[in-house]
């Protein structure tokens, strides 16, 4: 069976530190210290930038993809008309 490594306890006791009371006190830190508070923001900021680029791409590609297809079968129906299908209404000179 593998031992587990648990950080070291405080000095004067014999036991091991609790896993989870170890995780805490590092993200108490993490959050109290000016740098880790300025690294989450920059993290919560380019999160947020990358989420709302992704958003409108998907938004302008969406709307690009339905205009182009009008735009092709209105280009197609116009060209049946005018020059009949496959060009039958040409005439030549």
């Amino acid at each position: 069976m593998a031992k587990q490594c648990y950080p070291i306890a405080k000095s004067g006791t014999n036991r091991k530190a609790n896993p989870m009371s170890a995780l805490k006190g590092f993200f108490r830190r993490f959050w109290v210290l000016e740098q880790g508070l300025v690294t989450t923001e920059w993290i919560a900021l380019t999160a947020g930038m990358i989420v709302a680029a992704i958003a409108i791409g998907f938004l302008v590609m969406s709307t690009t993809a339905k205009q182009g297809n009008s735009v092709t079968s209105n280009i197609i129906s116009n060209r049946n008309t005018i020059f009949g299908p496959n060009g039958s209404k040409l005439t030549g000179s």
